[in-house]
C-alpha cells in the first residue's frame, strides 16, 4: 500500500510504550521516509533514552536528556550537542535549553559540514514552561514539512514555545 504522509513524529513519555524494538520496526517499515521522522523523548518522572532515534531527520531532546543520554552532567551545551549529533546522526538536532533558547545542529545535505546555530528563548516572562519543548517540535515539523530554510523553521517554531510559556497549561 503507498504511503502518503509528510513526517512522523514519535513523542515518548517513557512508559515502556516507544522501546528500541518499536522504533526498529518503524525503521523498517519506512525506510525511505527515515529523515522525516522527528523523536522526543521526555525525561521527567520517567527516565527518557533518545538513543532509540539513530539517524531521523528531526531530533527534540532537552539538556536533561542529553545529558542522560552521554552520563555527561560537566560539559558545555555546546559539547554536548556535537556528542549527541554525532552519536545519533540525526539531520537535526534541536537541543532545548529552557529559558536560554535552543541550539540547532544540522548537516547540509549537499554536503558534510555541520552548522551549529543559537536561538535564543523570545519570551521573558515565562507563567508555565511546560509543553514549551512540544510547541516548539510541532511547528519545528509543521514548517520543515513545507520550508527547507532551518532559520525560518526554527523562528517560527521559537514563537510558538514562547507564546506557549505565556499561558497556563499544555
Amino acid at each position: 500500500r503507498k504511503q502518503n504522509f509528510n513526517k512522523i513524529i514519535v513523542s515518548d513519555f517513557s512508559y515502556g510504550v516507544v522501546t528500541h524494538s518499536v522504533m526498529e520496526k518503524i525503521y523498517i517499515s519506512a525506510p525511505t521516509v527515515r529523515n522525516r521522522i522527528s523523536g522526543d523523548s521526555q525525561t521527567g518522572s520517567q527516565i527518557g533514552d533518545i538513543g532509540k532515534f539513530k539517524k531521523i531527520g528531526n531530533l527534540f531532546p532537552n539538556e536533561t536528556e542529553a545529558r542522560t543520554f552521554l552520563n555527561d552532567r560537566h560539559s558545555t551545551l555546546d559539547i554536548i550537542g556535537r556528542r549527541v549529533f554525532d552519536e545519533l546522526r540525526p539531520e537535526n538536532l534541536f537541543l532545548t535549553m529552557g529559558k536560554d533558547g535552543f541550539l540547532l545542529i544540522s548537516k547540509k545535505k549537499s554536503s558534510d559540514n555541520v552548522t551549529r546555530s543559537y536561538f535564543p528563548a523570545l519570551s521573558t516572562q515565562a507563567v508555565d514552561v511546560s509543553g514549551s519543548g512540544d510547541a516548539l517540535m510541532s511547528v519545528a515539523n509543521l514548517a520543515s514539512a513545507v520550508n527547507d530554510d532551518l532559520n525560518a523553521v526554527s523562528i517560527l517554531a521559537s514563537i510558538a514555545a514562547a507564546i506557549a510559556v505565556g499561558r497556563i497549561g499544555n
